[in-house]
């Protein structure tokens, strides 16, 4: 790989890759497939694109990280190749990462104060997410303090005035 993929990275994350193949000879392999691959499945099949200098190359492509935060290994594979003049045989890097959630940071304004026992009153709520994500029509929940849910409402699809997600 010519850029390494970061150990952690946010779930759904786009990830640029660019693969690297040389052999001994130095022979030029532009043609030749790559493949990523998630256990048995192929996420994404590119190839070699590039030669120079004994190194062959792929072209950047992008992936997306999966959307659940977990623990994934992908394996990055130049199948077996056989030429006239040479055999290649196959080559396997495995890239391990970890998807964490997104950051998220919440506002809430218009409180009324003081606030009166056992009676509701309405405030305003706003959430954004550090990947940027549309977040409208999501529940935001209001909790007491032994964390019983006490009131709720979703997002708005409309970002508040003077602000940029909230």
């Amino acid at each position: 790989m010519s850029r390494p993929v970061p150990p952690e990275l946010d779930a759904g994350a786009e990830i640029i890759l660019k693969a690297q193949v040389s052999c001994p000879r130095g022979c030029n392999l532009r043609g030749m497939p790559v493949q990523v691959l998630a256990a048995h499945e192929v996420l994404i099949a590119s190839e070699l694109a590039v030669y120079g200098e004994a190194i062959n190359e792929t072209e950047d492509f992008t992936l997306k990280a999966p959307g659940q935060v977990g623990q994934y290994t992908w394996s990055i594979l130049f199948p077996k190749h056989e030429s006239e003049s040479a055999v290649h045989e196959e080559s396997r890097l495995v890239v391990s990462f970890t998807t964490r959630p997104h950051a998220t940071s919440m506002a809430v304004w218009d409180v009324p104060s003081p606030v009166v026992t056992n009676r509701s009153f309405k405030v305003k709520a706003g959430v954004k997410c550090s990947a940027a994500c549309q977040l409208a029509g999501r529940l935001v929940q209001v909790c007491d303090e032994k964390g019983a849910q006490i009131g709720q409402s979703r997002l708005g699809e409309t970002p508040w005035p003077g602000t940029s997600a909230l």
